[in-house]
């Protein structure tokens, strides 16, 4: 017995003797995980630098209402941090109510981005050689592909100047100047603002209104 307890304890000192010592190496404190930096919760009471993320997104203010348009309709709309998200119902003119809601905010200077779908509309091509417009009415039920302008201002007034792409259930895109569009299901804009002030200027020789840029 205790033959075989000293072959054993032989045995293990032989066996420790092959083995080589590995030191690790300490890794940085500020990284556990091998090249992902450690994201460190923001200190109790401490102020959000930047726009304030919640879940990955940009949280709004609270602020919302209506705004009484012409014809006794009305614009739903929020406040954002960039602007301000709108709603128009069936039966809302979309430039009129740009209008109004720039005349009650005060706004001269934004960016216009849309969708939704529209009933009769009517578009402009305009002919630089005559200085006018070529105007066409679409009737019927047209989804609204795209929705883009600005806002300015013209006359001391807000001047929504939009272009905008429709189709209908052929699946055929007609395109222009927006000159006005009934909503029928609905139409969802984001303006985003500035509270510089964006001029146009009458030029009757042209037969438009360019922007006349500060410092131009």
């Amino acid at each position: 017995m205790a033959r075989r307890r000293a072959r054993c304890r032989g045995r293990r000192a032989r066996l420790r003797s092959r083995l080589v010592r590995v030191r690790r190496r300490a890794r940085p404190r500020g990284d556990r995980r091998g090249g992902v930096a450690r994201v460190r919760p923001p200190a109790a009471g401490a102020r959000e630098r930047g726009p304030a993320l919640a879940r990955g997104i940009l949280r709004t203010h609270r602020r919302a209402g209506t705004l009484d348009v012409a014809g006794g309709r009305s614009v739903k709309h929020q406040r954002t941090r960039y602007g301000h998200v709108l709603r128009l119902d069936p039966g809302e003119e979309i430039v009129a109510s740009l209008r109004a809601f720039a005349e009650a905010e005060g706004l001269r200077c934004g960016l216009v981005s849309g969708l939704g779908a529209v009933g009769r509309t009517e578009l402009g091509f305009f002919v630089r050689a005559t200085g006018t417009y070529v105007r066409r009415v679409f009737e019927g039920e047209h989804e609204i592909g795209v929705l883009t302008g600005n806002l300015s201002e013209l006359d001391g007034r807000p001047f929504p100047h939009c272009h905008i792409v429709i189709a209908g259930e052929d699946f055929v895109a007609h395109a222009g100047h927006l000159f006005s569009g009934v909503v029928t299901v609905t139409c969802e804009i984001q303006l985003v603002t500035d509270p510089a002030m964006l001029r146009r200027v009458a030029r009757p020789d042209l037969g438009f209104n360019p922007l006349e840029p500060a410092g131009a």
